[in-house]
């Protein structure tokens, strides 16, 4: 084993930098994760607003996960469930505060702290839902690991930060940054993610239509503006771990806010393009993907689709209309007058889309901190609609199984002070035998049912590649009832 390399300490954090040499995020997570939980963060692309670092969280001092009314803390070797009274993001604040330390300049913006889930249904703690959606799964609304360990990569400046708190972790650093200093192992093919069956909506097409036509109704009735409506695929797995399945998808769609959260039970694997909402220093934004179209095939021109789309009428209404959803959003904890959207109408290209993204930002009011941000922007309303609250009550009604981690986030809460979180869109969840995944789109007063749901397709085609299944369009299984 190499002699362990010099580390430098601020406090009780220790730190080591090496070069990248030919180390990627996720070769570092296969090299360095425990067996238990653990998480990558990982910019699978580098788009310079948005991708300059991956962030590996090898193993988990504690762990906080909530479910409906209680909340378990785990240390190793101590397990204590207690009641959950009331709004978690209180609990949240209260674990940050306790973290908290200066930051050390010089240093990427995570410097170790807690990484983690927050599932779409966390947000029926601080609003009124109807509830009426089936929960099949089970899986946490809230799933926090404590990470003392941390493992950064800086892809601008192709370097590798090597992290951790306490007392006696100086030796874990100089021991993995030595071990980083060499060439990574042989990459050993692990058996591939396989499924028993092909992926299947809980819809047929003209199921899903007659569900757009009833939220056109809504947007008739003068209820709502827009509406992300959207179907869950699901398929038996018949062999293979998740990693697998993430390692295919970062190949064939690599995007800045990839994810692999392995989870007691259960794992998730994103290949999300959309920040939700970053928190660095008292700068705040929100970058958020609203318009898609169909990346061409072939020899088509990229260049003729994306101009299309920027003028497509109703891709640019539905586009603008979010932003503005995202500005009042930010405008509830920056400081008056300065949110501005310092980036409109962008084109983004992936693997089968390319998108429409804009950039809103703002400066956070002095008594406002991270949660408040949190519980202002959360869940986005790109995958909610326009008025938030009242979309998500149409879409309970319509839906009928829960979101569980899809529109969700998947991020980190930095012990310096900095927070990024994605949204969980192109992404699977694997649990209980099952391979789960959504897809949607948003429905405006002009939407073509048929048009949707292709939409929607396109926006799946990606994961359903990497599951090796061309459709996911066969006849649909039952549904719950209502």
């Amino acid at each position: 084993m190499s002699a362990a390399l010099a580390t430098s300490t601020y406090g009780d954090l220790h730190w080591a930098r090496v070069g990248q040499g030919r180390w990627d995020a996720a070769t570092l997570f296969e090299s360095l994760a425990s067996t238990g939980p653990a998480c990558l963060l990982e910019s699978a692309v580098q788009p310079p607003r948005t991708g300059r670092y991956s962030i590996v969280c090898p193993t988990a001092n504690a762990m906080v996960v909530g479910k409906g009314g209680s909340i378990t803390f785990a240390e190793p070797g101590v397990e204590v469930a207690r009641p959950l009274a009331g709004d978690p993001l209180h609990l949240l604040r209260r674990l940050l505060r306790e973290r908290v330390r200066p930051g050390v300049a010089g240093l990427p913006p995570f410097q170790c702290g807690v990484v983690g889930l927050l599932s779409y249904e966390l947000v029926r703690h601080w609003e009124r839902l109807p509830a009426t959606t089936v929960d099949d799964t089970g899986l946490p609304d809230l799933y926090l690991l404590v990470a003392d360990r941390c493992v950064v990569v800086d892809h601008r400046d192709a370097v590798i930060w090597v992290m951790a708190r306490g007392e006696g972790e100086a030796g874990w650093v100089g021991e993995t940054a030595a071990r980083l200093a060499g060439a990574p192992p042989p990459t050993v093919a692990a058996p591939p993610f396989t499924l028993a069956d092909l992926p299947r909506s809980h819809w047929r097409q003209d199921e899903y239509e007659e569900r757009v036509g009833q939220v056109l109704a809504y947007i008739r009735a003068g209820d709502i503006f827009q509406a992300n409506l959207a179907h869950r695929f699901a398929a038996p797995v018949a062999s293979g771990e998740a990693w697998s399945l993430y390692r295919r998808l970062r190949a064939i769609n690599p995007a800045p806010f990839a994810t692999f959260l392995r989870g007691a039970g259960f794992a998730v694997v994103s290949a999300s393009p959309e920040r939700l909402v970053r928190v660095d220093g008292r700068g705040v934004e929100s970058r958020p993907i609203a318009g898609t179209f169909p990346r061409p095939t072939g020899a088509a021109p990229l260049a003729a689709t994306t101009a299309a789309l920027t003028r497509d009428p109703k891709e640019r209404a539905e586009h603008l209309m979010l932003v503005d959803l995202i500005r009042n959003d930010l405008g509830r904890v920056c400081l008056y007058g300065t949110v501005e959207v310092d980036e409109l109408l962008a084109n983004e290209r992936y693997s089968h889309v390319v998108h429409l993204v804009s950039n809103v930002r703002g400066r956070l009011h002095p008594k406002r901190d991270r949660v408040d941000v949190v519980r202002a922007c959360f869940p986005g309303g790109t995958i909610t609609g326009v008025p938030k609250v009242r979309c998500m009550e149409i879409l309970d009604e319509l839906e009928p199984f829960a979101r569980g981690p899809y529109t969700g986030s998947i991020g980190y809460f930095s012990d310096a002070g900095a927070m990024d979180l994605n949204i969980l869109i192109r992404t699977a969840v694997v649990t209980g035998g099952r391979c789960l995944f959504h897809a949607g789109g948003g429905i405006v007063a002009d939407s073509n049912p048929a048009r949707e749901y292709r939409e929607t397709l396109h926006k799946a085609a990606a994961l359903l590649e990497a599951l090796g299944a061309t459709t996911g369009t066969h006849p649909s299984p039952p549904h719950p009832r209502r």
